[in-house]
């Protein structure tokens, strides 16, 4: 004799008894993520020479927009106003300057030379982090060249490569690359 409970479900617990592909909610016609396969809804963010059929696009700006605030999160405020103003920031007007402490009449030698001593050591500690700033800077420039790059579809990414200029200044350049889209 068997044990099949009183719901004659063969004592396969409690559920409902059907299997739906997908999730207890899916609804008739769904791929499962809300959405019917075969419309599209949203647009892509993904720079183009001819918009495909079927496919709907940003405008440039929205989307050069949508990288520099991404690029910001990833890489930090440099690259990201580098990316939304098409120019390099210059890190040079930040640079550290060395101060010389001026002697007074009322300072002795070992007084001056004590706070020459401090100025110094300030000025290395800024000194490492702007070489550090600079380095991180530079670095940064390939990766966010490699991240729009990325946005390009393969007909914009083949006119962009075609292009006489782009081994001498487009290739690892984000904001020649910006500039040539």
């Amino acid at each position: 004799m068997s044990f099949s409970g009183r719901s004659g479900n063969g004592g396969r617990g409690r559920g409902r008894g059907r299997a739906t592909r997908g999730g207890r909610f899916q609804q008739k016609g769904s791929n499962g993520r809300g959405a019917n396969s075969n419309t599209v809804t949203s647009k892509k963010y993904e720079f183009t020479a001819i918009e495909e059929r079927g496919q709907k696009y940003h405008s440039y700006d929205t989307i050069k927009d949508h990288l520099a605030n991404n690029l910001q999160q990833l890489y930090g405020e440099d690259i990201g106003n580098s990316i939304r103003n098409l120019e390099y920031v210059d890190l040079s007007q930040e640079a550290p300057v060395r101060i010389r402490v001026q002697k007074q009449l009322d300072m002795d030698s070992e007084e001056v030379a004590f706070k020459q001593e401090s100025m110094d050591m300030q000025y290395q500690s800024e000194l490492k982090t702007y070489t550090a700033r600079v380095n991180e800077y530079r670095i940064n420039k390939g990766k966010a060249y490699a991240e729009i790059i990325k946005c390009c579809n393969k007909t914009m990414k083949d006119r962009i490569e075609s292009d006489t200029s782009f081994e001498s200044t487009i290739m690892n350049d984000p904001v020649e690359l910006l500039q040539a889209i």
